[in-house]
C-alpha cells in the first residue's frame, strides 16, 4: 500500500502530469506519468533498454505488478482485512488532497484510476508502454533526459 501512496503523491508533483494532461486529457496523462515515474526507479541505461525493448519491458512488467498488486490470500479474512486496509490508505489519502481543493482531489482519484489498470494485468501495463512511447517522440521528447 506504500508503494501506491508514494506513486499517487509523486504523480501529483510531477510536472510530466501537468504537460501531459493538457495535451492528452487526465487519464492518459495518468497512466503515463506513472509508468515514467516507475521507469525513473532505473538507472538512466536500463531506463534507455526498457523504453527500446518490449520483451525486456514485458520482464519488468510483471514485477511491477507483483510488486504493487500481489497474488490474493487463500485466507477470506486476511482478504477482506487487507482490502479495509487499502481502501481505508486510498479514503485518507483523497481527505489530504481535498484540503488542497477540488481539483487535486480529482487528480489524484484520477492517478488512483491509472494505478489499478497498471496493476489489473501486463497488457494494461504494454498498451500503457506504447502510448508512453508515443507521447515521449511525439509530444515530449525531452522525457528521456528528465
Amino acid at each position: 500500500m506504500e508503494g501506491w501512496r508514494v506513486f499517487i503523491c509523486a504523480g501529483l508533483e510531477a510536472p510530466l502530469y501537468e504537460h501531459a494532461r493538457e495535451r492528452l486529457g487526465p487519464q492518459r496523462a495518468a497512466v503515463i506519468t506513472l509508468l515514467h515515474l516507475y521507469l525513473c526507479a532505473f538507472n538512466a541505461d536500463e531506463r534507455r533498454e526498457l523504453e527500446r525493448d518490449p520483451e525486456r519491458f514485458q520482464h519488468y512488467a510483471y514485477g511491477f505488478i507483483r510488486e504493487l498488486f500481489p497474488p490474493r490470500p487463500k485466507n477470506q479474512a486476511y482478504r477482506q482485512f487487507s482490502r479495509a486496509i487499502f481502501i481505508g490508505a486510498m479514503k485518507q489519502l483523497l481527505e489530504e488532497q481535498r484540503s488542497r481543493g477540488r481539483a487535486a482531489m480529482q487528480d489524484a482519484r484520477m492517478l488512483m484510476r491509472a494505478m489499478l489498470r497498471l496493476c489489473t494485468s501486463v497488457e494494461s501495463i504494454l498498451e500503457t508502454w506504447d502510448l508512453y512511447r508515443e507521447y515521449r517522440f511525439r509530444e515530449d521528447p525531452s522525457l528521456s533526459a528528465r
